[in-house]
C-alpha cells in the first residue's frame, strides 16, 4: 500500500469543562467545547474528555480535581460574569488555595469599557477586576471578564468566559500562543474518506486488512455511519507534518482503491 511507519507521538492531553445550568437543562447548546476541541487539535493538543457541570461550586471543584489527575491542560468555560450564579472564580480560589487581589490594569480596562459604552459601572463590575493572586489575567477585549491562566507543578488550568465571542477572542489572542510556548506538541491531523451505497458492516469487512495495517502504522480509524453514507476518519499525530500527511493520504488512496465502486471523496476536518 505504500504506507510507512509514522513518527512517535509526543501527545499532550487536555480536558474541557463547560460550566452552567443553562447547558444542563438544554437552554443553550455547548458550542464552546466543540470549537475549543478543534483549536486544540490544530496546535497539537488532543482532547481526552469534555465535561459539563452546573453552577454548583462543589461540583466544579470535584470535576476539576478529577481532571487534574488525568491531563496536563484543563480549560474551563463559563461562570466568570458579575452575577451571583457565576461561581468559577471562587471555586478556583479555593482549588488553588489563594486569595483575590485587585488587578489595577484590568480595572482600568473595565472602567474604560463602561465609559466608552455610556453605561454606569457598579460594584459587581469592579469585582471582575479581582484576580486570584497566583494566576495571570488574560485580557478580554470583547467584554469585562478576563480569562485566567494558572500553573502548578507543570500543569496548566485556563478559565475562559462562557460568551462565545469573548472565549474565542481570548483563546486566539492569548491562550494559543502561551500553550505553544509551554508544551512541545506534535502535529495532529484528521482526514475522512467517504463511501456511499454500502453498509458499515459490509464496508468494514472489505477493509479489514487495510484497517489492521493502518492501525499498525500508528493511525487511528473510526467509522461514522449516516443515512446512505459511511465516513471513515483516519487520525495521526507525531512530529513531522509532511511525512504524516503523506501517510494519511496514502491510506486514503489505498482504501479508495479497495472499494472503488462506493468511493465518493475525502474530507479534511478542523484545518
Amino acid at each position: 500500500m505504500g504506507i510507512e511507519q509514522g513518527a512517535p507521538s509526543m501527545e499532550v492531553k487536555a480536558e474541557i469543562i463547560a460550566i452552567g445550568d443553562e447547558i444542563l437543562i438544554g437552554q443553550i447548546v455547548d458550542t464552546n467545547s466543540s470549537w475549543l476541541a478543534i483549536q486544540l487539535n490544530k496546535i497539537g493538543i488532543s482532547v481526552s474528555r469534555i465535561n459539563c457541570v452546573g453552577d454548583v461550586e462543589s461540583e466544579i471543584l470535584d470535576v476539576l480535581k478529577q481532571a487534574e489527575s488525568r491531563v496536563s491542560c484543563i480549560i474551563l468555560t463559563g461562570g466568570l460574569g458579575p452575577t451571583t450564579d457565576d461561581l468559577t472564580k471562587g471555586a478556583l480560589v479555593k482549588h488553588f488555595e489563594t486569595r483575590l487581589v485587585r488587578d489595577e490594569v484590568s480595572l482600568a480596562f473595565i472602567e474604560e469599557f463602561f465609559k466608552d459604552s455610556g453605561l454606569p459601572m457598579i460594584d459587581s463590575n469592579m469585582r471582575q477586576a479581582d484576580r486570584p493572586e497566583n494566576c495571570i489575567f488574560l485580557r478580554n477585549v470583547n467584554g469585562t471578564a478576563p480569562g485566567m491562566w494558572f500553573e502548578r507543578e507543570g500543569q496548566i488550568v485556563i478559565s475562559l468566559p462562557g460568551v462565545p465571542l469573548e472565549m474565542k477572542g481570548i483563546f486566539i489572542d492569548e491562550v494559543a500562543k502561551r500553550l505553544r510556548s509551554k508544551f512541545e506538541m506534535p502535529f495532529i491531523h484528521h482526514e475522512t474518506i467517504v463511501f456511499e451505497g454500502i453498509g458499515e458492516s459490509f464496508l468494514s469487512n472489505r477493509l479489514s486488512q487495510w484497517e489492521s495495517l493502518v492501525k499498525g502504522r500508528g493511525m487511528k480509524v473510526a467509522y461514522l455511519p449516516s443515512m446512505g453514507r459511511v465516513r471513515i476518519r483516519v487520525s495521526i499525530s507525531g512530529g513531522q507534518k509532511p511525512e504524516l500527511l503523506e501517510l494519511v493520504r496514502d491510506a486514503m488512496q489505498s482504501a479508495a482503491d479497495l472499494v472503488p465502486e462506493h468511493f465518493v471523496g475525502t474530507e479534511v476536518y478542523g484545518i
